[in-house]
């Protein structure tokens, strides 16, 4: 348990910015930076088959990889079916950023109970780190 609420705060500011760049021009971005060739990875494939059709109507043929965000060692698999340049599209970049904060606030809750010892007196008190006067 993050007791300071650093977490929270950081996952609330990335969700306010991302619901501010909502229409702000990303996915024209991407569609003038591919040329032909090039792989562009998308967490959903409704958003792939959409830009794959804008990325059409400007001339440009383009590959498309589906891969869910949270799968991170799944992209490296992904080499045998990219070719060109790989861009991956802001709404796989949002969920990869978004399940980082998630996994890194599941961490420090798993290691404050992985790690917690009881006194032996109390049991429902957990062992504290060192303290700066025990060299006393």
């Amino acid at each position: 348990m993050d007791i300071y609420g650093i977490g929270p705060a950081i996952r609330g500011a990335a969700n306010i910015y991302l619901n501010q760049a909502r229409g702000t021009g990303r996915t024209s971005v991407l569609i003038d930076c591919v040329a032909s060739g090039d792989t562009v990875i998308f967490a959903r494939a409704e958003e792939a088959n959409r830009v794959r059709r804008l990325c059409r109507e400007k001339g440009k043929d383009i590959r498309i990889v589906v891969c869910r965000a949270d799968a991170r060692g799944a992209v490296y698999d992904l080499a045998r079916l990219t070719q060109g340049r790989v861009y991956f599209d802001h709404g796989w970049i949002e969920q990869f950023y978004i399940s980082a904060l998630d996994d890194a606030a599941a961490f420090v809750s798993e290691a404050q109970a992985k790690l917690a010892r009881p006194y032996p007196s109390d049991p429902a008190r957990p062992v504290p780190a060192r303290y700066l006067d025990d060299d006393k």
